[in-house]
């Protein structure tokens, strides 16, 4: 503080008839009072760039960056009313051992009432649809079971957390049947991203038939046969000869193949994947999450939420084991994503967050900080004309 002082000791003035010190026009700020002043500037919350420009026009002091800094970042309402739009790396999936092991499940809604039933199998893509007029259990399992019949009982059974998968009836049918149900985590249906992919292609071909005014159930048939005999991008094989290792027969004419190599289905797929990762990665805003078990975070807000309410919930939570969140009322489970770290003040410590488990953050955040275009802030140098408000 001392150095500080003596090398803008030539712009020091004392104001008698106030009977406080000036640099230049601005006020000296006693070290008691230095935390009151800034509180007074973060007034109406506005940022660390706005606030640090109201001090500088009217007060100076001795680490007033510093100070601004860390009461702006503590705010706790800033931080739960500024969205962050940072997204977690994709994480990939391994293909399965074989064909119908890993089968993942999803429900398209129909315009005109009733619901389409999409079973589509990991490793070959092979689709399966069904349309049923409910999701209910009551519904849903015979119609699972059927198509069970027919290609047999996977191991894993992936779908979303909605009904009739939540439900004890689903349990105790997974538990018959002797297969694994795995959710996926609420809110980000990229985690079953190869079944929601094909949902898009599904609904576009429902909306042509009516486009044209043909029957849907008719040119859902014919899309289902073309899809299934057209070689997949992501395992360079058509599903039906990948899941029957026969080609399946079409309209068009086709000659007798070679049986496929498991081995070249996977290298394609290995390579595919690699070639999704570095493009949904190379993104500014794509970032690993960097938590450490007991970081404080809180957590961003369902999208059925109102635009008038704040995009995170300010009541904190604790960083644990697992990407789930609990507290006494309910356990929720998110993506790391929705989450963002947060710096609180030493009189909010007294508070008891919630607590939160999370298992989802990255190993590699030390080498993507190492990695980075540009450098962090905090070891950038700042402007020669803001020397005098650093420490």
């Amino acid at each position: 503080m001392y150095k500080a002082m003596e090398r803008g000791k030539d712009e020091l003035a004392i104001c008698l008839t106030y009977s406080i010190i000036l640099r230049g026009t601005r006020i000296v700020i006693p070290e008691e009072m230095q935390k009151q002043v800034v509180d007074l500037a973060h007034e109406g919350h506005q940022g660390i760039v706005k606030t640090k420009a109201l001090l500088r026009q009217k007060v100076w002091f001795v680490g007033i960056n510093d100070l601004t800094e860390k009461k702006v970042k503590s705010c706790i309402a800033c931080q739960a009313t500024t969205p962050d739009a940072r997204r977690e790396p994709v994480k990939m999936s391994q293909l399965p051992s074989t064909v119908w092991q890993e089968v993942s499940v999803d429900f398209k809604e129909l315009s005109t009432g009733g619901y389409l039933l999409v079973i589509t199998d990991d490793y070959s893509r092979y689709p399966v649809a069904d349309v049923v007029h409910s999701t209910s259990a009551a519904v849903v399992i015979p119609h699972m079971d059927k198509i069970f019949a027919e290609y047999g009982v996977p191991i894993i059974v992936k779908s979303d957390n909605g009904p009739p998968f939540n439900g004890c009836d689903f349990k105790q049918f997974a538990d018959t049947l002797g297969f694994r149900h795995r959710k996926i985590t609420p809110l980000w249906p990229r985690s079953n991203r190869k079944v929601e992919r094909f949902m898009r292609t599904l609904k576009k071909t429902i909306e042509a038939a009516r486009t044209e005014n043909r029957p849907w159930k008719e040119e859902l048939c014919k899309f289902l046969r073309n899809y299934r005999a057209t070689p997949h991008s992501s395992t360079g094989q058509a599903p039906a000869t990948v899941l029957f290792n026969r080609p399946m027969p079409t309209k068009l004419p086709q000659v007798t193949t070679e049986p496929v190599n498991p081995a070249c289905i996977r290298e394609q797929d290995e390579r595919a994947k690699k070639k999704m990762k570095n493009h949904a990665d190379n993104k500014v805003y794509v970032k690993p999450a960097n938590f450490s078990k007991g970081d404080r975070v809180i957590m961003r807000r369902d999208p059925s939420y109102k635009k008038s309410t704040t995009p995170y919930d300010p009541t904190p939570y604790f960083v644990g084991s697992m990407v789930t969140a609990s507290r006494e009322d309910r356990t929720i489970t998110r993506n790391s994503s929705f989450f963002k770290p947060v710096n609180v003040e030493e009189k909010q410590a007294g508070e008891s967050p919630q607590t939160f488990d999370m298992s989802e953050a990255s190993d590699d955040g030390q080498k993507e900080e190492s990695s980075r275009r540009y450098p962090l802030r905090s070891s950038r140098r700042p402007p020669e004309r803001f020397k005098d408000y650093v420490k």
